[in-house]
């Protein structure tokens, strides 16, 4: 749907562009008639098409913005909660990675790469038609081991040096996470999963790459290791990332599809980077005039 809406757009800044190259063709050639006195010459032609095209250095620059620059998404789920809330709407900088072919997405340019800590939107590797937005976790070269049950992540950097995600307040961890509160206690039936009856979601304050955010965990649901991507002669858990390939992973870490369970996202899959919320609607919210969340609207996103 993205790329149909792209093409729409190319085509029809083309199209408006022709038009108004070809209006002032005629200008010029009937000021030059004017100027001979040949006015049985001149060629006056007024309709909505031509008038439509005087809106195209507007619609130019529109086109150039949302092509190369800015980009609005919404945010359909609840996968990078507490970050990015259902009902979101969110730009994306295109640019800071630098400039690519609108149709096939090859890079031109090559600015910055991405980071980790970084809020991605990019083309999800089995389906091109489909964006994920999720948090860069693993950068190329690193390898990361997961673990189920407890939840804990370990990545080992191109360097030897070692970052452990842990679940506890142990300041000589190069990154930590501390239980603030527990907030919201779910009953589940066995057609949920079919293993827990109760959850409760936990929020951790994660410092990674020395920025601060706020995850969700659930305990009382365990990941199941089978559903883990895995390459071939690979094991799962453990993820050995390649060059110009990034692990990703979505804040609310129990209820998040994300590197865990289909693989690396390639630097040429990436739309470009999340850094602002420009609209918030709560759609759960039944009065209208508090649909809007007003606290949420301009605030960048970390």
């Amino acid at each position: 749907m993205r790329q149909i809406i792209i093409n729409i757009l190319i085509i029809f800044t083309v199209s408006t562009g022709l038009i108004w190259i070809s209006n002032y063709i005629y200008q010029i050639y009937n000021q030059y008639n004017i100027k001979n006195k040949n006015y049985e010459k001149c060629l006056i032609k007024k309709n909505w098409i031509t008038d439509l095209a005087k809106f195209f250095p507007i619609i130019f620059l529109i086109t150039i913005i949302r092509l190369f620059y800015y980009e609005p998404f919404h945010i359909p789920s609840d996968s990078m909660n507490p970050t990015l809330l259902t009902g979101d709407f969110i730009l994306v900088n295109k640019f800071l990675y630098g400039i690519k072919n609108p149709i096939n997405n090859k890079i031109w340019i090559k600015n910055y790469s991405p980071q980790r800590n970084d809020i991605i939107v990019f083309s999800y590797p089995f389906n091109k038609n489909i964006n994920y937005i999720k948090r860069i976790i693993g950068m190329p070269g690193d390898i990361i081991t997961y673990n189920p049950f407890t939840k804990k992540i370990c990545i080992f950097k191109k360097d030897n040096q070692a970052i452990t995600l842990e679940h506890n307040n142990h300041s000589n961890k190069l990154i930590s996470i501390s239980n603030n509160y527990k907030k919201i206690i779910k009953n589940l039936n066995r057609n949920n999963y079919k293993t827990y009856y109760t959850i409760t979601l936990d929020y951790y304050n994660e410092k990674l790459h020395h920025q601060k955010h706020n995850i969700i965990i659930s305990h009382g649901i365990k990941n199941y290791s089978f559903l883990y991507y895995k390459k071939l002669s690979g094991l799962k858990r453990f993820w050995v990332i390649p060059e110009k390939k990034y692990f990703v992973m979505g804040d609310n870490r129990d209820k998040s599809m994300d590197s865990r369970f289909w693989g690396l996202v390639s630097e040429s899959d990436i739309i470009g980077k999340a850094q602002y919320i420009w609209l918030s609607i709560n759609k759960y919210q039944n009065i209208w005039f508090k649909k809007i969340r007003l606290c949420r609207m301009f605030q960048k996103i970390k």
